[in-house]
């Protein structure tokens, strides 16, 4: 069991490009990109012909290719240029490719004039393209079809991480002579446990210490003749080789094969309706069951939420996770606006106060994070504050209760929607789940549970650790909403609604499941709010006379200052959801009884799981920033297929930590 590294998000420098006519250059290893003959014959014949695609892919409802070199994109915008004209309609294609030297934007939009014939496919990597940071960057194209997995940084280090099971691999990049780093044998050791067994690869070159180095790793190596002016290249097959673990027994996942591919997702929260998307992206027919009489009935019907990271003065897994899972919420968020799905998206920047700003600075790259003084602060705002303030420039805030609403709207003719259903027990059957509900039976091979803080009423989930935690949130009518510009936070949090409208809160009451309005929550979330501003500033106790219509299982005031509405959110006790498989945990308090007495990782039987239960719950007051990254975790472990998240942070999410620490702590359940 290979140990995982700590990554660490750093900044990642642009690939430096020499453009000679319609040739990139790299500055970096003085090589071409492609062929100056015929870059797009070149990839037709050394990568796909080579992997003998499309033969591979007919009549597979998921396929996926490894790439070292993403470069210019030429390789992976002929490949879709040829799924699109061979494979089935509703097959999913996942492109995972890393890249130490990405190209800039402009660069990029440079190709269009090169490849016209690619247009659409380079403008959907543009619309999407990541910020210049390292690590694993999910972007989901033309409707989810095509998954693009790009992970920015060194090749070695960034697939240590990584679990994917890649039906070929295009080793690409820059000639072993020109760029010795990605032709190690260490990135070699790596494929064999990122592609499935007899999985083919190929090359461009013939050099002696490539096909060594394949060959020690596992692959079955041969020359064959090459493009163009060149002799020679590689081409491979994977044998069978011993696996290789990246995880301990307790966390490892194992492979999901379901019967059939129909799914349900309880709770139509923004989790679920995020979850069911992605599983439809994914290729699977998907029922939605909630118990109320419509979608965002819990802490997702608020007027506004706040989509930022979490921010801590020191990257760790935890920290990582929240700004991964932003930026992948920024680029979902464009496109469903691009979709006409309106999701009341306002890049307003956000102000986070903090006491001792620079020490939030050191560990983070530059450009992720602003430090301000009061004066600089109220340039942004329009509003004068309190105190210094970390300013979020990419963040802002969106309208959940209407995002959720225009979603199930959109997705209505390919997810089946059942309200007033409520979910009472899960039995296991020989093909799937059976769902006993007020309204029947459903029955479906994988089902996903998303129904926050009732997540954990079933037998199988029970002792999953999530704990309800009551928020209210206030409305006010004040002029104070017409010049602030911004969203502030602090302990609490105010969002300039629509120029009229401040909404403030948000309340945080653990073990609190009441949805009445609280006078005293009231009063609470007004002094939080005016904490964050200058004397000058603060609000009226009086001033808040607007209200929203709500319904059941929330509540909403409809008259006086206490005006709100207030809501059950679920929680764990280390703040991060709890996203993957469902544990049997009968079987792991058996089998994981010792492990407070050393016993080597290696000593212990693979998980246990119930097969084909998922949870997706306990995002807490983050919902809008991790419930996307969620969704396309939860959607590949049912789809089998290569996680977004690096090994270390899929264990930070797994839904049985809490049981794996109690055990080693050698407490008594």
């Amino acid at each position: 069991m290979k140990k995982i590294p700590e990554r660490r998000i750093k900044n990642i420098a642009n690939a430096q490009i020499d453009w000679r006519e319609q040739t990139p250059v790299s500055c970096h290893y003085d090589d071409i990109y492609y062929s100056t003959e015929d870059g797009v014959a070149e990839t037709d014949y050394v990568f796909l012909k080579q992997n003998n695609l499309p033969a591979a892919w007919l009549n597979q409802q998921n396929f996926s290719i490894l790439e070292t070199g993403f470069g210019s994109g030429l390789n992976f915008y002929c490949t879709l240029d040829l799924w699109f004209k061979t494979a089935d309609e509703n097959a999913c294609l996942t492109y995972i490719s890393v890249e130490k030297y990405p190209l800039t934007i402009n660069d990029m939009q440079k190709q269009l004039q090169i490849w016209p014939q690619y247009r659409d496919f380079i403008q959907q990597v543009v619309d999407v393209y990541p910020p210049m940071l390292s690590g694993f960057h999910s972007c989901s194209l033309f409707s989810g079809r095509i998954k693009l997995l790009l992970l920015f940084g060194d090749a070695s280090e960034q697939f240590s991480g990584l679990m994917a099971s890649a039906d070929a691999c295009f080793l690409d990049g820059f000639a072993p002579s020109k760029n010795k780093s990605m032709w190690t044998d260490d990135l070699f050791r790596q494929l064999p446990r990122l592609m499935k067994p007899a999985a083919t690869i190929s090359t461009f070159t013939a050099a002696g210490d490539v096909r060594r180095g394949l060959q020690q790793a596992g692959f079955e190596m041969k020359k064959t003749p090459a493009f163009g002016t060149k002799r020679h290249m590689l081409t491979g097959v994977l044998q069978q080789v011993a696996p290789v673990q990246l995880l301990k027994p307790w966390f490892q996942y194992p492979r999901f094969k379901p019967q059939s591919k129909q799914a349900v997702v309880i709770g139509a929260g923004i989790a679920g309706l995020l979850s069911a998307i992605a599983l439809l992206e994914n290729g699977w027919q998907v029922t939605v069951l909630e118990q109320s009489d419509s979608v965002a009935s819990g802490a997702s019907g608020n007027l506004a939420g706040v989509v930022m990271p979490r921010l801590d003065k020191q990257q760790n897994t935890d920290s990582r996770f929240y700004w991964q899972a932003f930026f992948l919420a920024l680029r979902r968020i464009k496109q469903f606006d691009s979709a006409g799905i309106a999701t009341g998206w306002q890049q307003s920047g956000v102000l986070q106060m903090a006491e001792d700003t620079p020490s939030y600075l050191a560990d983070w790259p530059e450009g992720l994070i602003s430090q301000l003084t009061p004066a600089q602060a109220k340039q942004f705002a329009g509003v004068e504050i309190s105190g210094d303030a970390l300013w979020l420039e990419q963040a802002g805030f969106i309208t959940p209760q209407a995002l959720c609403e225009n979603l199930c709207k959109h997705y209505r003719q390919q997810i089946k929607f059942v309200f007033d259903t409520e979910v009472s027990a899960l039995q296991k059957q020989a093909t799937g789940w059976q769902l006993q509900t007020n309204d029947g039976d459903f029955s479906a091979a994988a089902v996903v549970i998303c129904n926050a803080e009732k997540a954990s009423q079933f037998a199988q989930t029970k002792k999953l650790m999530l704990q309800p935690v009551r928020g209210q949130v206030s409305y006010l009518q004040s002029a104070l909403a017409g010049k602030l510009k911004t969203v502030i936070c602090d302990k609490g949090y105010g969002i300039p609604v629509d120029g009229q409208q401040l909404l403030i809160g948000a309340s945080f009451k653990r073990g609190d499941s009441g949805r009445e309005i609280s006078a005293e929550d009231h009063l609470l979330n007004l002094q939080q709010f005016n904490n964050s501003l200058a004397q000058s500033e603060h609000l009226s106790k009086d001033g808040c006379i607007e209200t929203e219509a709500g319904n059941s299982p929330a509540t909403v005031s409809n008259t006086g200052p206490d005006s709100g509405r207030a809501s059950t959110r679920a929680m764990t006790a280390d703040r991060l959801p709890l996203v993957g498989a469902v544990p049997d945990m009968a079987c792991y308090q058996k089998d994981y009884a010792e492990l407070s007495r050393g016993k080597p990782a290696s000593g212990y039987p693979a998980a246990s799981y119930h097969n084909g239960l998922f949870i997706n719950a306990g995002h807490g007051s983050r919902g809008l920033t991790t419930g996307f990254l969620s969704a396309e975790i939860i959607a590949a472990l049912v789809s089998d297929q290569a996680l977004p998240v690096d090994a270390e942070t899929l264990c930070r999410l797994h839904p049985g930590r809490f049981e794996i620490k109690r055990l080693q702590s050698g407490k008594h359940s």
